[in-house]
């Protein structure tokens, strides 16, 4: 559950992760409405053989979720608000998700916004390019359509 106030982390409850991601690629389409995005990543377990892995995401509509090539049924996975859970993971996988955002939606200015026009992960404070530019920097590069 999320709250406005930050949590104190203590070494005492650190664990290391369950999982290592190796590789991300991140697919943006970027839409004042809508924003896609589709995710690829390489993962490898680090920790306990029966982990599931959970990935945070804050709203997101998940519209997609492939392991190893193969599409996965909404029983295969479970999504709340904030998380999405895959049980059952081999060892080391190829996960791929795609997601749609909406960013005249998102007040919070997490993630992709509106106003801001950021890449998810870009400090607010270095953001000199809009999406526009990021997209069309992007497309002449080859990297999205």
């Amino acid at each position: 559950m999320r709250t406005d106030l930050p949590q104190a982390i203590r070494l005492a409850d650190y664990a290391p992760p369950a999982f290592l991601i190796d590789e991300v690629h991140l697919d943006f389409s970027l839409e004042p409405r809508t924003t896609r995005v589709k995710a690829r990543l390489k993962v490898r377990r680090s920790g306990d053989g029966d982990t599931a892995l959970v990935l945070d995401g804050v709203r997101l509509k998940l519209l997609g979720v492939t392991l190893d090539g193969q599409r996965l049924s909404a029983n295969q996975y479970a999504v709340t608000p904030e998380t999405l859970t895959v049980p059952d993971v081999p060892d080391a996988f190829v996960l791929e998700t795609e997601v749609e955002i909406d960013p005249q939606g998102n007040t919070a200015l997490e993630g992709v916004s509106e106003s801001l026009r950021h890449i998810p992960g870009q400090p607010v404070g270095q953001q000199h390019r809009t999406g526009r530019q990021a997209q069309s920097q992007a497309r002449d590069a080859g990297q999205c359509s």
